[in-house]
């Protein structure tokens, strides 16, 4: 396939400032302006911010979107430390409304949660909301689940379990995962798979390499990474998928003829395992994305829609696609229960995401590419393949 060089190098700390321009000397070559490039990247390439502090530069804190701690029972996951609460006691916590959380999850970020009766005996109402500093681009994340006090003392402990509506254990169940961002994008997420430490992990993951596979289309290096038994060091995995509405409509695009209502459609592949050998706790995990205008086809209540369509090379509705490999890697400690944990609030990262952009109008498609930098490089391969498949269904 035949592409041109290396046209533009943009950084992204610009990306986040509406009023700046674009480096003097710069010209892209086909058909995408410059406030274009800079808002595909700010508004369709979101992911790459969305779990490292916010901001180009980050906090480096590396935490996976909803972070977990291991306990002693396979059930007993809750964002809420609850072996933290100065107050354990049901009652005590939902009469007094808002309870805060100062430094969580990350340091620097504040975390206000509600605990409410529910119609089933023993089942509360979790609802936690994280706010982020003026410097974050994101403005709250909303995470509300289940919670029954499985011995019934009226305390919250981490023996006690996240449960589905009907009172099932169920540590994937979520009334509801937002993220909301300054500029008005907003991302809903579902859970759909957990693997415990005894389960299954996507081991494969932790091969941290960036394939061509979004310019080639190869679909080998496109399909999901595959499930392999634990070997013992893996203590969580998980699957989840989501859906973005960025808060800048496509019609804004002219390179998208205009049309509005695209929204980003994803999963997310998940895996935390202690590495023993080098004394460290790593957090990995792969995402793949389309833009998709879809009419709201998409919903988080059929996730196997979302992803049979991720991975389907000929779906029409699609203008742009993306990859996004991380690995967080922290000091490796162990917990009161004896599981392996992250002993350090903040840890390196490594990511690297590829995004695939159709320009109708040339019928180029463009790359967008950034890894472990405040810069992406943008570049356009002549042979279009997102805007000609669209262009057929459109």
């Amino acid at each position: 396939m035949k592409k041109s060089a290396l046209t533009v190098v943009l950084s992204a700390v610009l990306l986040l400032l509406a009023s700046c321009a674009l480096a003097s000397g710069t010209q892209n070559e086909g058909g995408l302006s410059s406030s274009e490039m800079k808002d595909i990247q700010k508004y369709y390439m979101a992911s790459y911010y969305a779990a490292d502090g916010g901001t180009p530069s980050g906090l480096a804190s590396a935490r996976a979107l909803t972070p977990f701690e291991t306990a002693a029972s396979a059930g007993a996951k809750a964002t809420v430390p609850a072996d933290s609460l100065s107050t354990t006691s049901f009652d005590t916590l939902s009469r007094n409304g808002s309870n805060k959380l100062s430094n969580y999850p990350e340091i620097g970020q504040t975390s206000v949660f509600t605990v409410s009766s529910t119609g089933t005996a023993s089942v509360y109402d979790i609802k936690v909301t994280t706010s982020f500093s003026d410097t974050d681009s994101r403005e709250s994340y909303v995470e509300e689940y289940y919670i029954k006090d499985g011995n019934s003392d009226g305390k919250w402990t981490t023996a006690d379990y996240i449960v589905d509506s009907s009172g099932s254990t169920d540590s994937s169940a979520r009334v509801q995962m937002v993220l909301t961002y300054k500029n008005g994008t907003v991302i809903k997420e579902k859970i759909v798979k957990v693997y415990e430490s005894t389960g299954s992990s996507f081991i494969s993951a932790s091969s941290i390499a960036y394939s061509k596979s979004l310019e080639s289309r190869d679909s080998s290096n496109l399909s999901a990474p595959a499930v392999s038994a634990a070997a013992g060091s893996e203590m969580y995995s998980s699957v989840v998928v989501y859906i973005q509405t960025p808060g800048k409509d496509s019609s804004y695009f002219a390179g998208w003829k205009r049309k509005s209502g695209a929204r980003i459609i994803g999963v997310r592949y998940y895996t935390e395992y202690a590495d023993t050998a080098n004394s460290q706790y790593v957090g990995l995990s792969e995402s793949r994305e389309k833009t998709v205008f879809d009419n709201n086809t998409y919903t988080l209540d059929s996730p196997d829609d979302i992803i049979t369509a991720l991975y389907n090379t000929s779906l029409k509705t699609s203008v742009s696609e993306s990859m996004l490999r991380r690995k967080a890697t922290y000091t490796l400690a162990t917990n009161s229960s004896g599981y392996y944990c992250a002993g350090s609030a903040t840890g390196s990262v490594h990511q690297h995401m590829r995004s695939r952009i159709a320009d109708f109008r040339n019928n180029y498609d463009y790359i967008i590419d950034q890894n472990d930098s405040d810069f992406f490089s943008f570049f356009k391969i002549i042979e279009s393949i997102l805007a000609s498949l669209f262009n057929a269904w459109a």
